[in-house]
């Protein structure tokens, strides 16, 4: 078990597998991934890409051979790009029900929340973890070290994730939180509804990064991204995927960035009007439902041979 001490607080969680990442128009980096604070660090082999920002099909250069290795990695993915730092980012996920396939062998389905920068803070939803059909939550970070933060939850599909990332800017870390509530399978199952959460600190997690010999100033997260990843022969068969309730606050008067969203991979989804406001030096987007259909290609949506 790993132990995590918040707001006077232990939450204690289990430990093991995962991980990925993705950015829009910026070629930025590639991986495996990494844990902090009081939790151990479990470093694991896992799966990241560079990918351009604007969702185009030109090809990534400098891949690692940790990318090079992923077979079919593909991801769809919509972002919300202050280019500031964000304070705070909170959505909703409503697990979709699980891939029909008969095997999770050799097929990686992921859905994620995260924010980005040079490096990924992702709390990942995952087939990865046990048998067919099933879900996984798993909180991850990527990518240089590479190791998952707590270790993968069985989650029922009708179950709503609600995830809140807030910034520490006295301390420089991260609060990564998470409260999860049964949907109608869930209770039928015996779960129960549960929360959690973690200090991260970018600084210390990511040192095995390019330049970094030990701990530096991490760049603000300043990307929040919404994505299905695929790999392998995994395939987008488990119907669209529903986001409520998305709130991000960042340190800019800006506020086109909350009404202009970025895509990568063609994908066809949905997205409520989005609600910008500013206070101060402050922007916060609200956007009250986003639901992921569909790729615009099908070729996801078969079982690749």
């Amino acid at each position: 078990m790993a132990e995590v001490f918040i707001n006077n607080t232990y939450f204690h969680f289990p430990s093991l597998f995962f991980n990925y990442f993705i950015t829009f128009r910026k070629l930025i980096f590639t991986g495996l991934s990494a844990l902090v604070g009081t939790c151990l660090v479990q470093t694991t082999l896992g799966q990241g890409n560079m990918y351009p920002k604007d969702g185009s099909n030109s090809e990534p250069d400098n891949k690692s051979i940790a990318e090079r290795d992923i077979a079919n990695l593909t991801f769809f993915a919509v972002g919300l790009q202050p280019n500031k730092p964000i304070l705070r980012f909170e959505s909703t996920l409503i697990v979709p029900p699980g891939s029909p396939d008969a095997s999770p062998d050799r097929l990686v389905q992921a859905i994620w929340p995260g924010l980005q920068t040079d490096t990924l803070l992702q709390n990942v939803l995952t087939n990865q973890g046990g048998k067919a059909h099933e879900w996984f939550f798993l909180p991850f970070a990527c990518c240089h070290p590479a190791a998952n933060l707590v270790d993968p939850v069985r989650v029922y599909p009708g179950d709503s994730i609600t995830n809140t990332y807030l910034w520490d800017i006295g301390n420089d870390k991260w609060l990564n939180n998470w409260v999860l509530t049964p949907g109608a399978e869930g209770h039928k199952a015996g779960e129960k509804a549960f929360h959690g959460g973690l200090t991260f600190d970018q600084a210390t997690a990511f040192v095995d990064q390019p330049n970094k010999t030990a701990k530096t100033t991490a760049r603000p997260y300043n990307d929040a991204v919404f994505a299905i990843e695929l790999q392998g022969l995994g395939t987008w068969d488990f119907g669209p995927v529903e986001w409520k309730n998305i709130l991000i606050v960042a340190n800019t008067t800006d506020s086109e960035w909350c009404t202009k969203i970025q895509t990568a991979d063609p994908l066809n989804y949905s997205v409520t009007p989005p609600y910008a406001s500013t206070s101060g030096n402050l922007t916060t987007c609200y956007i009250a439902s986003m639901t992921f259909i569909s790729p615009k290609s099908q070729s996801r949506q078969a079982k690749l041979a």
